[in-house]
């Protein structure tokens, strides 16, 4: 008894699924009812992004750049501005 992991390699297509099951099996028989889990595969977005430019030279910019936290944001780690 205890926690048993499978790996599933990043860039795995979903192929149109929207389930992962999970079937165990014991020394008796295999289980015929799977766990189930539904799969959520979102890239939470940080947005409306603003930017009030106040650097008055042409082709150049400067100032704060302000954006609101993802709803959801227990997926986010981490954020770069670009």
């Amino acid at each position: 008894v205890g926690t048993t992991a499978a790996q599933l390699p990043a860039e795995t297509p979903r192929g149109g699924f929207d389930h992962i099951l999970v079937y165990v099996r014991s020394a008796l028989e295999e289980q015929t009812t799977p766990a189930a889990k539904y799969l959520i595969d979102k890239a939470p977005t940080a947005s409306p992004i603003t930017l009030q430019d106040l650097d008055l030279d042409a082709q150049e910019l400067g100032g704060t750049i302000v954006w609101q936290v993802p709803l959801d944001a227990a997926l986010v780690q981490s954020g770069r501005v670009f």
